[in-house]
């Protein structure tokens, strides 16, 4: 089943607020929120791989600014294990989220 429709299904009405998914080739687990834009984060990261660079980047540092709940940087941090991220966010609730999805 495609990444995407298995989303959706789990999100079914009887669903709990959040559920944990392991989206595929990144070795980590991601949190989705009910009612929220992670889904559409989801799909724009690992479905539409928009943070994919053709060029060799070798960044140390990068500040993430709206980071949101973290699925870019664990693309990020993926390709660079040895990088450092500065996540900012002026919603607090995207941080908590951010950390538990980095720290997975």
């Amino acid at each position: 089943m495609p990444l995407r429709d298995a989303v959706h299904l789990a999100f079914t009405e009887h669903s709990p607020g959040e559920i944990q998914i392991y989206p595929g080739p990144i070795a980590r687990d991601v949190v989705l929120r009910r009612q929220t834009t992670d889904v559409q984060c989801l799909e724009k990261v690992f479905i539409g791989s928009e943070y994919h660079s053709p060029f060799k980047l070798s960044p140390q540092v990068i500040v993430d600014a709206g980071a949101n709940v973290g699925m870019a940087t664990i693309v990020l941090l993926d390709s660079t294990p040895a990088l450092t991220l500065l996540p900012l966010s002026r919603r607090p609730r995207f941080l908590r989220c951010w950390s538990e999805t980095v720290a997975s």
